[in-house]
């Protein structure tokens, strides 16, 4: 199990698949697909086998707004938002 503080290399994921989607915290794109894993097995026990056959490809992976709220915004980036302001 994961311990449970915070780090500050951790980053904000959100996770896809189907119908569902979870944030989670991971260091990786791959760490937050196993950490849905564990999420989706904890909140849906009788569909335990069907979430391990998931191929990593059945999981749509991003980082979560607040993630990329941080992120510093390109040159084309700032640019687009000044001509729409």
């Amino acid at each position: 199990m994961r311990p449970q503080h915070k780090s500050s290399s951790l980053l904000n994921y959100r996770v896809r698949t189907g119908l569902i989607d979870l944030e989670v915290e991971a260091h990786s794109r791959c760490e937050a697909i196993a950490v849905a894993r564990e999420q989706l097995c904890l909140d849906l026990p009788r569909l335990w086998d069907l979430i391990h056959e998931l191929s990593d490809d059945r999981f749509q992976v991003e980082l979560s707004d607040a993630c990329e709220a941080a992120q510093p915004l390109t040159a084309d980036e700032l640019s687009d938002k000044n001509e729409a302001a």
